[in-house]
């Protein structure tokens, strides 16, 4: 009896599991159809990273291939802005360089800064929110809601 409660209790277990997983894929799917409307009714060209679903635009490549390999203290100054696809910018930088901590970065830098960014180039990023701030949005970001992203990276140090 035990037996056929825990197999019960396991088949229940994968099921819902697969329902969650179902629902995140339809959300991406969802995002990035809406990524990719943005872009074309914009006349925007871009490349898609096909492994990690997000699409980028070098505008400025100086790329020598030199990134560090991500460490636990790498930390990069950027200067970079945020927007919604509708236009609104939620944050910029300004004149003035962040300095952020890669691995505490949103998963889209994480992936797209180390694999075609240099100090000196300057990317574009539309990321799904898988990407960047997931179903609990964050500040001025609603959940679930793709995000336009221009990055400058000013300088990479593993010891600011």
């Amino acid at each position: 009896m035990k037996y056929i409660y825990y197999t019960l209790c396991f088949i229940s277990s994968l099921l819902l599991l697969s329902c969650e997983k179902a629902q995140i894929n339809q959300q991406l799917q969802e995002e990035i159809g809406i990524i990719e409307q943005h872009l074309n009714s914009n006349g925007i060209v871009a490349q898609q990273d096909s492994a990690a679903s997000y699409y980028y635009r070098l505008t400025t490549d100086q790329s020598t291939g030199t990134f560090p390999s991500l460490g636990a203290n790498l930390k990069v100054a950027v200067d970079y802005e945020c927007q919604l696809l509708d236009g609104t910018i939620i944050y910029d930088s300004g004149v003035t360089p962040d300095t952020i901590s890669i691995d505490n970065a949103i998963v889209g830098w994480r992936l797209a800064l180390p694999q075609y960014t240099d100090v000196g180039d300057e990317i574009e990023l539309w990321l799904p929110s898988k990407l960047a701030y997931q179903e609990q949005g964050n500040g001025l970001i609603p959940p679930n809601t793709p995000l336009f992203f221009r990055v400058a990276l000013r300088e990479i140090d593993p010891h600011f």
